[in-house]
């Protein structure tokens, strides 16, 4: 029956109507004896229809209209006046509502019901579709062995990656023992059996070790179990995941394996550093000792020459020996020069924190006293400090001074300027001049060894100090770099610091 909320107490006066008019129609035939006969009807209807209010509503219109029409005195309701007429009504209403509250339980009993069939229903729907995409993401799934076992051990399920990873179908490992998969060795101790007491007593177990496919061949798995409980927490079985991980454990071998090769390439190499080394310190003592000794006979007997036998010789010899002199002793320069530089790339950089503009300032103050004649302008700001190992950086401070109070002797206004700026984030220090400058087309010369731009009647120096800074610099994972024009002065750089990364 289709029922309208707003329609169910409109619903009532229509169904007493239709009582009413079914009564006065077939009173003459029934007789005044059952008044009441298709009232009670109508407060059926009304109660299955509409509920309690409704039966209500129908049962005081069926009493009244019954006394009304149908108890004497008719057409009238003198009836409520007699003891018979009310009590038969009386009678009639307590039957009426009775009767509504059973119709109104038994509706919503049915309609309880009906929804908890529909809600029962929809649950199993539900249950159904969870159970068929849990299916179709099991079987799907071809990247991972997902299968259930039941409390012993024995294979209850099989999805599609395990066929793959493993190699048997569902029908050839269902309804075997899980231990088939584990090698030998593991069989010996009762792994299986060990991985499954875990499961019980932690609930969940995982581990990584070599399985076996069914043609025999190994792999590397990654394995979790976890157990399955009713209820009532009762074990029913374990479900398994197993994960193929042969290709990662290959390539951490292969890593491992190339890392031990490395580390056999710098032990080896570190072995031959320390053999160049030393190698190195014996070529600076021969250097320093072999090579030193005949120069000092060359400039020796020279200056014998020159003394003892001057009245023998005519200027030109004079000129000759004056050259020989100077080339030994451009020689012992060069053998300092170089063993300053083997001093200098050899042993650790021990970094601090390290004044510049204090240090830029002593070199500068020493280089007054040493040429007192010579008219120039230092331009040193104060706080300039970085973290550098304090003799080498105090070597670079040198050579780069000395180099720009060099190259500006033949100026009247000489101007050498120290100072700080930046570059790609990097503090980046700077010696700059107004003095002979350089050729822009030759700048990749200045920091190799023994390349000089200036010839030694204009400028004395050994190609020597520039290559030292570089070494310096690069020894602390900086850079150095210069730009000059020729007559107008140079600017070197440098860093201490990678790009990137400030101090």
């Amino acid at each position: 029956m289709i029922r309208l909320p707003l329609l169910k107490y409109p619903a009532s006066f229509l169904f007493i109507s239709a009582a009413l008019t079914i009564q006065l129609l077939l009173d003459p035939i029934l007789g005044k004896g059952t008044p009441f006969l298709f009232f009670f009807g109508a407060v059926m209807l009304s109660a299955w229809h509409g509920g309690l209010g409704p039966g209500v509503l129908a049962t005081l219109l069926g009493a009244v209209l019954a006394n009304f029409f149908f108890i004497t005195p008719d057409r009238s309701f003198g009836s409520f006046l007699t003891v018979e007429g009310f009590v038969r009504t009386a009678v009639f209403s307590m039957e009426g509502v009775l009767m509504s509250l059973l119709f109104h339980a038994l509706r919503s009993t049915r309609e309880q019901k009906s929804a908890a069939l529909q809600a029962l229903e929809q649950n199993r729907r539900t249950v159904r579709e969870s159970e068929e995409n849990y299916r179709r993401l099991v079987e799907g799934t071809r990247d991972y062995a997902i299968f259930l076992l039941d409390p012993k051990g024995i294979v209850k399920s099989w999805n599609r990656g395990a066929e793959r990873i493993k190699g048997y179908r569902a029908e050839e490992i269902i309804g075997k023992h899980f231990s088939t998969f584990y090698p030998e060795e593991d069989k010996a101790w009762d792994k299986p059996g060990y991985e499954l007491k875990k499961v019980i007593e932690e609930g969940r177990f995982e581990d990584e070790g070599w399985r076996l496919r069914k043609d025999g061949s190994r792999f590397w798995a990654n394995v979790i179990i976890t157990s399955l409980q009713d209820e009532e927490g009762k074990l029913i079985g374990f479900s398994k995941i197993t994960r193929d991980l042969t290709e990662r454990k290959r390539a951490e071998e292969e890593i491992r394996r190339l890392n031990m090769e490395l580390e056999q390439k710098v032990i080896d190499r570190t072995a031959a550093l320390e053999a160049a080394n030393k190698e190195l310190e014996a070529f600076s003592y021969s250097v320093s000792h072999d090579l030193r000794a005949p120069l000092r006979s060359v400039n020796g007997f020279s200056q014998v020459l020159l003394e003892d036998y001057a009245d023998r010789l005519d200027e030109e010899g004079k000129s000759t020996i004056e050259r020989i002199r100077a080339a030994t002793q451009r020689m012992g320069q060069l053998i300092d020069d170089l063993l300053k530089l083997s001093r200098m790339t050899r042993g650790e950089v021990r970094r601090e924190k390290v004044d510049l503009s204090r240090m830029v300032k002593e070199i500068a103050e020493e280089l007054r006293k040493r040429e007192p004649e010579r008219s120039a302008t230092f331009d040193i700001p104060e706080g300039l400090w970085v973290s550098a190992d304090p003799q080498l950086i105090h070597a670079v401070l040198v050579n780069l001074i000395e180099n720009a109070w060099k190259f500006t002797r033949n100026k009247s206004d000489a101007h050498i300027a120290f100072g700080q700026s930046e570059k790609e984030g990097v503090k980046v220090y700077y010696i700059k001049d107004n003095g002979a400058g350089f050729d822009m087309t030759y700048v990749n010369k200045l920091f190799t060894p023994f390349q000089r731009l200036h010839t030694p009647k204009e400028f004395e120096g050994t190609g020597i100090g520039l290559a030292t800074v570089q070494r310096i610099i690069r020894r602390h994972g900086g850079e150095v770099w210069a730009e000059g024009k020729v007559g107008e002065g140079a600017t070197f750089y440098f860093s201490l610091q990678p790009r990137g990364k400030n101090e």
